[in-house]
């Protein structure tokens, strides 16, 4: 490819030209390159080239493209995105999140920090392999399923909407894990008045979550005043750059949302209504600290938005604080022996209990589901167990049936199933 790109360009600019293409192809695998044309390959390489070096550094550019070797000079039977973009965390995930949108496919990536020199009115000096010492700048380059003249904005659209929210989640990381600590720190010197065990154990699992057990996406706070509920103070992360919250009057909720709401706990678990944009493409995960008046009424909210790290999911529920209180609960009150047969079954149910559902089921219905799973255990049975969000927002349904009748048949008629309902 060196030799066909020295044969488009000046030959003082090859030897830059050269450079940045070894690295830019660096991690694509031989086989992949051989079933490429390297001409086109070239033509792609010159053009992201130009497009690198006259980028303004700090900032974020996007490019969506058809190519055509009349007009570019090359030409992919694909969709081009090249994003540029200061090296920062979760950039590739949540671009490919983005780019995945309506079923589209990625048919190529390539994604490649450089350590790039630049002089005081940014013109690039030198491009390298990141050493630790130049800015990183990173450069995405994907051909995706081809996407019409008319949906192209859409698409870019999509993707500077998605990058605004990332840089806002990095730009706000620092700022929220401060308001954390601030919030913990203000839950020991003027505790709110709850038992003092239940206030320890809130106030361990909010240290967890600091301890790389929740990745940060946002922060906000409601104030409940006048029967209205609505955001007051800062916001921080995506929730800064999102439609601030609409006032609510707490009267017109549904019974089950003003009790969740005004459930004197400290802390509240909820979802929410809205996918992720960044990292991964689920339903953030919402953790409340109920603020109190001195009359031990609830009068709003500090919550952190977030996606609990892939470790919880197989973390024991005894090493979470706050959930393993709600599983110490349910096994003392089983009378189970735990060294019998049903306990043992228990413990094992518990300790498989989706995780999520953990975090947010009360303790009540924790008991009556875990207990009928236990139940029906080598018994050959059927049965759906369902809980429904607080909010309204979700219905949550667990399907437990005989091993050996699992399938991929199974599993797609009972998912239709559900749908139906």
């Amino acid at each position: 490819m060196i030799n066909r790109i020295g044969l488009r360009l000046p030959e003082p600019e090859v030897p830059a030209v050269a450079q940045f293409a070894e690295l830019f192809w660096s991690r694509t695998p031989e086989e992949d390159l051989a079933s490429r044309d390297v001409d086109d390959d070239a033509g792609a390489t010159i053009d992201s080239w130009r497009k690198f070096v006259q980028r303004d550094a700090p900032t974020t550019q996007i490019w969506v493209d058809n190519p055509q070797r009349s007009r570019d000079g090359w030409h992919s039977s694909h969709t081009v995105v090249r994003v540029m973009v200061p090296d920062m965390p979760f950039v590739v995930d949540s671009v490919l999140i983005a780019l995945s949108h309506e079923g589209l496919i990625t048919h190529h990536l390539s994604n490649v920090v450089f350590a790039v020199q630049r002089s005081a009115n940014g013109a690039v000096e030198r491009v390298d392999a990141p050493s630790g010492t130049a800015p990183g700048e990173l450069f995405i380059y994907a051909e995706i399923d081809r996407v019409e003249v008319q949906e192209v904005a859409a698409l870019q659209d999509r993707l500077q909407q998605t990058l605004a929210d990332l840089r806002a989640i990095v730009g706000d990381f620092a700022p929220i894990k401060d308001q954390l600590a601030l919030i913990v720190d203000e839950l020991r010197r003027a505790p709110p008045p709850l038992p003092a065990d239940e206030i320890a154990e809130n106030i361990a699992f909010l240290e967890w979550l600091n301890a790389n057990n929740f990745t940060f996406l946002g922060y906000r706070e409601f104030d409940y005043r006048d029967g209205i509920m609505r955001q007051a103070g800062k916001s921080l992360g995506t929730l800064r750059v999102r439609t601030p919250a609409s006032e609510r009057r707490l009267a017109e909720q549904p019974a089950h949302t003003q009790a969740f709401l005004l459930d004197k706990v400290g802390l509240a678990f909820s979802k929410s209504g809205t996918k992720s944009r960044v990292h991964r493409p689920a339903y953030p995960d919402y953790v409340g600290v109920k603020r109190f008046n001195d009359a031990g009424e609830v009068i709003g909210e500090r919550g952190f938005l977030g996606l609990y790290t892939s470790r919880v999911y197989m973390e024991h529920p005894e090493n979470i604080p706050v959930v393993r209180r709600k599983v110490e609960h349910v096994i003392s009150r089983s009378n189970l022996d735990p060294t019998g047969f049903d306990g043992k079954v228990l413990a094992q149910v518990l300790a498989t209990y989706p995780r999520d559902e953990l975090f947010e089921i009360d303790e009540e219905q924790l008991f009556a589901n875990a207990m009928a799973i236990t139940y029906i255990h080598e018994r050959r049975r059927t049965r759906v167990f369902t809980r429904f969000d607080r909010y309204g927002l979700f219905v949550n349904c667990l399907v437990y049936m005989p091993r050996d009748l699992f399938n991929t048949q199974s599993r797609t008629r009972v998912q239709e199933l559900l749908n139906a309902t």
